[in-house]
């Protein structure tokens, strides 16, 4: 049966703060020529500091519940909001907050363990450090190596006391959630989508995709992930499915330009500096919306070799493009690919288990 595609529309990638930034992820939605697409209720709001988007096979009401929850994800997660939980802790003025920012605060922690730091919650000084909150912006400096050895103590998880529902935080020291909040917030919007009984969504935010259910008809939804080399992201590949959350990170998404040379946001705490190897993007796939945000960062910063051997230990997929266009894709989800999508120039390997 011939098939159509009948619109294309087009997110931002995990990490965009603003309209102005080109950094995308193509959502691409093919529909067979004999299915009639159903209606979705679109919403957007800016929160999280990103444009979030959630478009449902629902009404309005249902929109309401998933905007309050998302609100109040940004008045207690949000770092700058001085009446956020986050804030609050940071400048020592909360030590026993919520159990909800309690228990996010506890597992960012626990992830920061068991990736070695590579995903770490106590990143705070090293990203004011940095600053690097847009695209392109060229800058006469750069933190200097000095500045650079003194903020990386900082930065130490190990130092961080969580327990007994309280959060005691050295000086000077501060936690950053945002490379897991939105991952976070995903999740919970697809609690009150199913207790509500919608059968189809897609959810974005700020890049961090959720294709929930399925298509009218029974149909998989078709999620194109972006070519981190073309300004307009153009579509690497297609992954076809139901229910799964897409979250990719890379170096192109929020970089500053200094005599000549990009230094993008993603930072490896260990040297303080933006995490460097082989990589141009990752993208994660799975489930657990959480999960994928925690990975993308933490496989970013590992590496391939590394990040094929963490991974293992998570209930998720991974596909790393690398710097000389390798597309190398986990047998767990390497069906989903659609192979007739990948563009010309870039070769597909899937990684033995």
């Amino acid at each position: 049966m011939k098939q159509n595609l009948n619109w294309l529309q087009i997110y931002r990638l995990k990490g965009l703060k603003t309209s102005r930034l080109f950094v995308l992820i193509i959502v691409a939605v093919l529909l067979s020529s004999c299915t009639k697409e159903a209606s979705l209720v679109k919403r957007e709001a800016f929160l999280m500091n990103t444009v979030l988007t959630v478009s449902i096979d629902g009404d309005e009401e249902v929109l309401d519940k998933v905007f309050e929850r998302l609100e109040e994800i940004d008045r207690l997660y949000n770092r700058k909001n001085e009446s956020s939980e986050i804030y609050l802790i940071n400048n020592h003025k909360l030590l026993r907050p919520s159990k909800e920012v309690y228990d996010l605060i506890d597992r960012s922690f626990q992830y920061a363990k068991v990736t070695d730091g590579a995903f770490n919650p106590a990143i705070g000084p090293l990203v004011d450090l940095w600053g690097i909150d847009g695209t392109g912006r060229e800058l006469s400096s750069i933190p200097s190596a000095d500045e650079i050895k003194k903020t990386i103590p900082l930065c130490d998880y190990n130092n961080v006391s969580i327990k007994d529902r309280e959060v005691n935080l050295p000086e000077e020291m501060s936690i950053d959630l945002g490379a897991i909040v939105k991952g976070y917030a995903t999740d919970e919007i697809v609690k009150i989508l199913r207790d509500d009984g919608i059968k189809s969504a897609i959810i974005d935010l700020g890049g961090n995709i959720f294709a929930y259910g399925e298509k009218a008809g029974g149909n998989n939804w078709r999620i194109g992930v972006a070519d981190p080399f073309i300004e307009n992201r153009e579509s690497l590949l297609v992954l076809e499915g139901k229910d799964f959350s897409l979250v990719t990170s890379g170096n192109y998404e929020r970089y500053i330009i200094y005599k000549g040379k990009k230094y993008h946001h993603i930072s490896d705490t260990g040297t303080g500096m933006p995490a460097e190897n082989e990589l141009a993007s990752v993208s994660i796939i799975s489930a657990k919306s959480e999960l994928c945000d925690m990975l993308s960062t933490t496989l970013f910063v590992n590496g391939i070799e590394k990040g094929v051997e963490t991974i293992k230990n998570f209930d998720a997929g991974v596909i790393f493009v690398t710097k000389d266009k390798r597309i190398l894709a986990s047998s767990n989800i390497y069906n989903m690919i659609n192979l007739d999508s990948i563009k010309e120039g870039f070769i597909l390997e899937k990684i033995d288990d």
